[in-house]
């Protein structure tokens, strides 16, 4: 376990009955703390770049995974929920290419921009992604 964690696991997390949707929950929780971890231990960006690259692909095969299971939800709330992994997977690409651009980031600076994307992906996790299990 990392020194410095974003996001900590517990049961809240666990949709029920959807063990691959709730083992991918925990992998990308695990790659956000490595993330931070990595950030707050002085690594070197090609590092934090490579890490958030995997991020960014892991991410997209979960929501993609995730979105087979949009036709227990409501249509309006397929749109809504689209929209939100639209929007993330906007964010975290924006993420890499600043991290990309060859720019002068503070640690402060990329550890707020990291804060934001955890913390929407938690919330989403919470509320959002537990609509697949109520709606079944």
């Amino acid at each position: 376990m990392s020194d410095h964690q974003l996001l900590q696991w517990s049961e809240h997390f666990n949709l029920s009955g959807h063990q691959l949707i709730n083992a991918q929950h925990h992998q990308l929780f695990g790659l956000v703390n490595q993330l931070y971890d990595l950030i707050h231990r002085g690594g070197d960006i090609e590092s934090i770049i490579s890490i958030t690259r995997v991020l960014l692909q892991q991410t997209e095969g979960h929501f993609a995974e995730e979105e087979t299971l949009f036709y227990r939800l409501p249509r309006d709330e397929q749109t809504l929920h689209l929209l939100h992994h639209k929007h993330y997977l906007e964010a975290l690409s924006a993420f890499l290419e600043r991290l990309n651009s060859g720019v002068d980031m503070s640690v402060e600076s990329i550890t707020d921009q990291l804060r934001s994307l955890a913390d929407w992906y938690q919330s989403h996790v919470l509320h959002s992604d537990s609509k697949l299990v109520t709606n079944c």
